[in-house]
Order: structure tokens, then C-alpha cells, then sequence
């Protein structure tokens, strides 16, 4: 009875051990992923207002040419301005 309550306990623990580990992960892999979609989520679009404060402003922002192509662009077809 003794090695089979030493090999059962010895089971026991080692189980545990494994499920702590297995939840130290899965929060580490959670905080990472939440870390990734949060910068994704300040990764702002231009929106009209900034155009309009860049064009104010009298800026000029060569690398911003695109999106504010494609912006013009998505306002003609919607039948914007």
C-alpha cells in the first residue's frame, strides 16, 4: 500500500505541477495577445477631420498622399464631397 500511495502522490503532484505551468502560459499568451490587438486598435485610419486640420494647417505630409487619395476616393464613390 505504501508505493502505491507513494507513486499515486507522486502522480498527484506531478499532474498539479503540469496545470500550473499550463495556466502561467495561458496567461502570459493572453497578455500578449491582448497587448497585440490594444496596438492595433490605436492604429487609426485617416478620418475627414484630420484631413481637414491637415489641409489647415497647411502641412505637407508627403507620406500621408495615399490614404488621403484613397480617402477622396471612398467619399466620390459613397457621393460625398
Amino acid at each position: 500500500m505504501g508505493r502505491f500511495l507513494e507513486v499515486a502522490l507522486s502522480s498527484f503532484w506531478s499532474f498539479l505541477g503540469t496545470l500550473i505551468i499550463m495556466l502561467v502560459v495561458f496567461i502570459v499568451i493572453m497578455g500578449l495577445l491582448g497587448v497585440f490587438l490594444q496596438t492595433r486598435r490605436q492604429r487609426r485610419t485617416l478620418t475627414e477631420a484630420d484631413i481637414i486640420k491637415i489641409v489647415r494647417e497647411g502641412m505637407d505630409l508627403g507620406k500621408l498622399d495615399a490614404p488621403i487619395s484613397r480617402l477622396i476616393k471612398r467619399n466620390e464613390q459613397r457621393g460625398g464631397r
